[in-house]
């Protein structure tokens, strides 16, 4: 299934961001291992960030120094997964020159089923041909594993959805069993609720994080300006060495 893909930078802040509610806030001892631990949700390196969902489906983002940005990832539950369909053949040059390295704890040599690139305007990508996926080339859901993979980047309830069950599955909030209502445990839903609008909206201040325990806002804050994420960090990229 195609879906619009918003900005590079949008997808690089609602990803970091859902990750962090994997973090046991209530636990203080060891502000910085815990965040270290966040490598196995979002490996960020200088301007690539790899995400991987638990379930096979993954995604590298690579954001070059003069706004453009390369997206591949891979589903091996693809509908062209068994064809020739190679998504790198209509790529331009400059696509073709970025290195593919996939550097994260849960993916070795992971099959590329989907490519994206952005010349700073808008996503390109390689067209279904008939002579390779038949008439999945007129199906309008076919699907490359690009939706699995960045489901909750770009669908608004997946994204909140993922964020909620992120900071329940860590008890930063608690649930009613009656109502099914949030309720407020280590931090109030509600400033979850705040920051996870923040980050679908790419801007994510140091106020939004003011409800943290105040060993992790501050760590938490140094981690999004490290990240490019904080309002005002600069741009975390990869020099562009192919034009």
């Amino acid at each position: 299934m195609e879906c619009e893909l918003p900005n590079p930078e949008l997808i690089w802040a609602r990803t970091i961001a859902v990750s962090l509610t994997s973090l046991n806030i209530a636990d203080v001892s060891d502000v910085q291992g815990a965040l270290r631990e966040l490598d196995e949700y979002v490996r960020v390196n200088d301007g690539r960030l790899a995400e991987e969902d638990g379930s096979g489906n993954w995604y590298v983002l690579v954001r070059l120094t003069d706004e453009r940005a390369l997206l591949f990832g891979g589903d091996e539950s693809t509908d062209l997964y068994d064809t020739d369909y190679d998504p790198w053949s209509a790529a331009p040059g400059w696509v073709r020159g970025i290195d593919r390295t996939v550097s994260h704890p849960r993916l070795s040599d992971p099959v590329i089923t989907f490519v994206r690139w952005w010349d700073g305007q808008q996503w390109d990508r390689t067209p279904l041909d008939r002579t390779i996926v038949g008439d999945r080339a007129d199906d309008s859901d076919a699907d490359d594993g690009l939706f699995m993979a960045l489901q909750s980047a770009v669908d608004a309830e997946k994204f909140a959805s993922e964020l909620e069950t992120g900071a329940l599955c860590s008890e930063w909030i608690g649930e009613d069993l009656d109502t099914g209502e949030l309720v407020p445990n280590v931090v109030d839903p509600a400033d979850v609720i705040a920051l996870g609008d923040a980050a679908w909206t790419g801007i994510v201040t140091r106020e939004h994080l003011e409800f943290l325990p105040p060993q992790f806002a501050g760590a938490i804050a140094e981690y999004l300006w490290q990240t490019g994420v904080l309002a005002g960090a600069p741009r975390v990229v990869v020099p562009l060495s192919t034009s």
